[in-house]
């Protein structure tokens, strides 16, 4: 899971210039160029650099009972995001 969010995280930091200047841009359009496809579970894209720096970052806590409830149903999920200045 931590691949997956880091490397969406990394797409996004490198499509930031198409996703932030396009007029318009609907939410599709951007996940056209978000979306995670074959090549990012490559051997090269799974061991790249900035994606495995994003996911030295990233930690998982268990939601608590609240969360299990719902499952098989859905698997509930949240994310929460503390950025910092440094």
């Amino acid at each position: 899971m931590s691949y997956i969010v880091a490397t969406l995280l990394r797409k996004a930091f490198e499509k930031h210039e198409i996703l932030s200047t396009e007029e318009g841009i609907t939410r599709e359009e951007s996940w056209k160029h978000l979306m995670l496809l074959p090549v990012d579970y490559s051997e090269k894209a799974i061991f790249n650099d900035v994606t495995r720096e994003i996911m030295s970052k990233i930690q998982f806590e268990h939601g608590g009972e609240e969360y299990d409830a719902g499952y098989p149903e859905g698997i509930p999920s949240s994310v929460e995001i503390q950025t910092r200045d440094d």
